[in-house]
Parts: structure tokens; sequence; C-alpha cells
């Protein structure tokens, strides 16, 4: 049984691993702020042991480390992906995303453990006209992207620098259970279990989609592995790209529902590239790990786990 130390585990990611690493018999820690919203995790809140905790307070994050000595850190908590206020707040994005990670990354240097995750985003990259790989230039186009962009370079050069086992898991689109309102997968998976209609703004974007459960599996490799993945970045995606019209199309095949779909009510948010996509081939050579689930069989499991919470 490990010790684990997770932040963000009230989010969607992170409380999905919350929930599969208290299944398996570990003891799990989380650093929450006094707002958090429990949730995701309500259920299973008697299991968990939680810290109030402020990460962008260095003396605060050195003093839940010093009471844990967590074996493994997942750094899952982020600001500015959300809400347009989010998005432009550039003080709370420094704040969080950077010095939060910067002091995460450095107790653990100075605390010690066996593995340390920071979990990337694809927005670190900005956009580009090819399949994305690790070793691309970095150009982000939002203040979430260039805080989290450089988080991992920080974490990246204090790995190698002090040879400490940290590593950076880029994720692109992931889905699935405890996600929250306003995500486009939740949208298409309601609409698919027959609770309302479908709004988007353009049938056109598109997206490399990975599911939860295979995103908590390519973790679980990296921690397994973390020796041979010290300082490394490695993209966590499916591979492929697909658009809404095609995702839509899938949905409503698998309901067997022809749920109304309206394009147009909604605003698009940026401007979305034509192509967007990664180049998951670096997790295969370092990790073994690629996809276990198709786009089909994620969606399906989602579709029923909305139908199963929804009838509760």
């Amino acid at each position: 049984m490990d010790k684990i130390l997770i932040t963000g585990g009230t989010g969607f990611v992170g409380a999905n691993f919350v929930r599969r690493f208290v299944r398996e018999g570990n003891e799990v820690h989380l650093i929450v702020r006094e707002s958090s919203d429990l949730w995701r995790v309500s259920d299973i809140r008697e299991k968990l042991f939680l810290h109030t905790a402020d990460i962008t307070n260095k003396i605060a994050v050195d003093d839940v480390f010093r009471a844990v000595r967590p074996q493994v850190v997942l750094h899952f908590a982020a600001h500015g992906a959300g809400t347009a206020k989010d998005r432009n707040d550039a003080e709370g994005a420094t704040a969080i995303n950077l010095l939060g990670t910067v002091y995460l990354a450095d107790a653990f240097a100075e605390f010690g453990g066996k593995c340390f995750i920071n979990a990337g985003s694809s927005s670190e990259y900005g956009k580009k006209d090819h399949p994305i790989s690790e070793d691309n230039i970095l150009a982000p186009e939002s203040l979430y992207g260039i805080t989290k962009a450089a988080a991992t370079l920080y974490c990246s050069n204090l790995a190698t620098q002090k040879d400490l086992p940290i590593t950076t898991l880029r994720l692109f689109s992931p889905f699935g259970y405890f996600e929250g309102e306003g995500r486009l997968m939740l949208a298409i998976a309601r609409a698919a279990s027959g609770l309302g209609k479908f709004e988007a703004s353009s049938p056109d974007v598109v997206r490399d989609l990975i599911f939860i459960d295979d995103v908590m599996d390519a973790f679980m490799l990296a921690i397994q592995n973390i020796q041979k993945i010290k300082g490394e970045v490695i993209n966590i995606a499916s591979g492929t790209q697909r658009s809404i019209a095609e995702i839509v199309a899938l949905a409503q095949k698998i309901s067997g529902l022809k749920f109304e779909v309206i394009y147009g009510t909604l605003p698009l948010t940026k401007s979305e590239p034509k192509m967007w996509v990664a180049d998951i081939s670096k997790a295969n050579e370092l990790l073994g790990w690629r996809p276990a689930r198709t786009l089909e069989e994620g969606l399906t499991k989602y579709v029923r786990w909305i139908k199963n919470t929804s009838a509760k």
C-alpha cells in the first residue's frame, strides 16, 4: 500500500484517480481548498485524508509533505481552462499553474518520494498543422497554456538537474465519469442518454479524445516505470482526431437515438485549429502504452454510466 498525495483530486480527472487508488487499497491524501466541492468523492469521503492548504503558499505545501511523506504525488490542480473570467485571470493562472507546481515539485525534491507526475496539457503546444509530438516547439496561445508550459519546463529541469523521479504526462482531451458542466463529451453523452438535445458552436471542431480509464492506465504505467522516464514529457491521447459531427454520429449509433442536434447556438471560445491530434509513439516506446479502448467503447461506457447515475 502506497501513500498517494493528489492535488486537484476533487476535479474531473483527479477524482477518477482518487477513486481508483482507494479501490486498490492505497492511503489517499488530497490537498484541497476551503472552497473545494467534494461531490465527486463524497461517497468515499471517510476513506480519504484531506489537507486544507493553498498550493500557492510554500509553507503550507511543505507542511503537508512533512506530515504525509507521500510515496506518489499526482498533480492535477490547475486554473484558467474554464470560464472566460478564469481564462483571463493572469494572476490566478500564474500562481496556481506555475508557482503551485514549483512549490509542490520543490517539496517533493526536499522530502523525497517514489514518483511525482505533473499533469500537463495539449494547450502547451499551440496550433499545429501536423500530429503533435513532444519535441514540437511550444507556442501556447492562452494564459492557461503559457503557465502550464512553464510548469512543465520547470518539472523537467528539476528532474534533470537533481536526477529526480519527476515526469509530465501531457493530456489532450480526456473524457468520462464525473465531468463537469460545460464539457463537450458530457453534453453528447447526456443527449445520447435521452436527457435532452445537444448544442454546439460548430460540427467541424476537432479533438483528440481519450477515455479516462485509458488515462489512468497510462499514469499507472508511468508510476511503475518512473526511473525510465525521469524528466520526460509524454503525450497521453488517442492519436486519432474526431470532429464533433463524427462524435455525434457515433453517439447516435451507440444509443439508437436520433437526438436533436443544434449548431451555431454556442459561441466559439477561441480560434479552432483544423488539426488537433497527438503523436503517441513516445508513450508506446517508453511505457508500452496505447489506448485499450476505442472511442466507441469509451463512449458506450460513459453513456451507460450517465444513465445509471441519472436514475439514482
